[in-house]
């Protein structure tokens, strides 16, 4: 039997194994695995093309509607398959109108949830919906949905996708989903962080400007507080959102401020968590997807997710001509090159496949 690889005295053989490995990529390769475009069911060859020619670490699978359980298995199993590293298949699950698996097993909404069952209760659906979810190849569920209804007014995205009730009731169902999602096996994604619920705007047409920090502090931002201990144990993402914060982005969105990302990771407790950004072709991003992921990732955020698939080659060429000008910083790029390889890593990937 070989001997274990050295590690250094603050480090395990498998995390000096994993920067080993991400280190021997090219930049460009790094990059890739930080872009996730979205893959279609009605253009299957190309999403499959997609995959094999640009070397990306995730995908957003978008509605598999019409389809059967089955089917659906075989093309996460083909698309897979195209990637020479092992493929991130992420996907909006969460439940009533968002969720692109219902064929397979539908899912009732966040809210119907909330006032149907206990927080115990909702555990255990989750992680039996998460189940049927995982076996058909997904990894990583975008969800659940932390933002809070306000006290008084109108929210801006559709009620359903909110657990009914104060920040305590919002944190409580958090944490459900957050175990059940894990328990399946499946990585989680907490959103839509700094908190849409009293945005002035639904982000997906219009801008979406929340209320002041100092307000967000004591309402919007509790479940990010409450939650931070079960989404470290669980692995869990945060998705940022394109969202202004008056005090805190000075007036851009909150996906391409660095003061939004500082204040997650060390004011929130989120240091090490893989921060995704909303999707950037919506109307609140205001400007093209490859130069929203430079500034997104010029921020602090680790992963960028678009809808616009044709854009992927233009995303991840933007991204490596800002490495080589020094605009971004190279290390930034593998620190959340290896903290996507390392969620690869657990169905036995490598960053070294096929090279």
């Amino acid at each position: 039997m070989s001997a274990p690889p050295e590690t250094s005295p603050s480090g395990t053989a498998a995390e000096v194994s994993l920067t080993s490995c991400v280190s021997e990529l090219t930049v460009r390769e790094r990059v890739a695995l930080l872009v996730w475009p979205a893959v279609y069911a009605d253009d299957w060859p190309g999403a499959i093309a997609l995959v094999r020619d640009n070397d990306v670490g995730g995908v957003l699978l978008m509605s598999q509607d019409g389809l059967d359980a089955a089917t659906v298995t075989a093309r996460l199993a083909e698309l897979e398959a195209a990637s020479r590293h092992g493929l991130i298949i992420s996907t909006d699950e969460e439940g009533g109108d968002v969720q692109r698996l219902r064929d397979a097993r539908p899912l009732g909404s966040q809210r119907s949830v909330a006032e149907d069952l206990t927080p115990d209760a909702a555990a255990t659906l989750i992680a039996e919906h998460g189940a049927v979810v995982r076996d058909l190849g997904v990894d990583m569920v975008l969800g659940p949905v932390v933002d809070v209804e306000p006290n008084v007014g109108n929210v801006p995205l559709e009620s359903s996708r909110f657990f009914a009730g104060p920040p305590q009731t919002v944190s409580d169902y958090g944490a459900a989903y957050l175990t059940g999602w894990a328990q399946a096996g499946l990585f989680a994604t907490i959103k839509h962080y700094p908190g849409h619920g009293a945005a002035s705007g639904d982000t997906h047409i219009a801008d979406g400007v929340t209320p002041s920090l100092s307000d967000l502090e004591g309402f919007d931002l509790l479940p990010y507080r409450d939650l931070r201990t079960v989404a470290d144990a669980t692995d869990a993402a945060v998705m940022i959102g394109h969202l202004t914060v008056p005090g805190l982005t000075d007036g851009v969105p909150a996906t391409r401020s660095p003061a939004a990302i500082d204040y997650l990771r060390d004011d929130l407790g989120y240091g090490d968590a893989l921060l995704i950004t909303d999707a950037l072709g919506m109307a609140a991003v205001g400007i093209p997807e490859p130069e929203a992921s430079v500034l997104a990732l010029q921020a602090g955020i680790d992963v960028v997710l678009f809808t616009l698939s044709s854009q992927t080659d233009a995303v991840i060429d933007a991204i490596d001509a800002a490495v080589a000008s020094g605009a971004l910083a190279e290390q930034h790029v593998t620190d959340a090159a290896e903290k996507v390889m390392s969620r690869l890593e657990r169905d036995g990937h490598t960053c070294n496949a096929n090279r």
